[in-house]
């Protein structure tokens, strides 16, 4: 098992993929820089801890999936600001609560996978 890396120096990166590792611990400021950055995976490791958007600090984001880890408490609202994301996975956590009602204002949104959690509402 290992901590996710900081990444410095790689401002152009627009893809970054760290799926099926052993990551763990929470999903920090690891981000900071990666402005770029358009596809994030983080699924099928060990992290856990709230979904915690501001740490991404990335408007430009397209694809993000972090399924099949240990993320827990609700889907932040702030997930609307990302309005170029075609592609949200958060499937196999332990996120509750209820879906943000204006998940709809992703209007690029082509894929959302919300299975294997603890939700208590419908889409709105």
């Amino acid at each position: 098992m290992g901590r996710f890396p900081v990444f410095k120096g790689f401002c152009s990166l627009e893809v970054l993929d760290m799926s099926c590792n052993s990551l763990e611990d929470s999903v920090d400021l690891q981000f900071n820089g990666l402005n770029e950055l358009k596809s994030l995976n983080l699924s099928e490791n060990k992290f856990r801890g709230s979904i915690n958007l501001t740490k991404l600090g990335n408007s430009n984001l397209e694809e993000l999936q972090l399924s099949i880890n240990s993320f827990e408490g609700n889907i932040p609202d702030g997930i609307t600001n990302y309005v170029n994301l075609t592609l949200l996975d958060l499937g196999g956590n332990q996120v509750t609560g209820t879906i943000p009602s204006r998940i709809g204002d992703l209007s690029n949104l082509q894929l959302l996978v919300l299975s294997l959690n603890n939700l208590t509402s419908e889409i709105p």
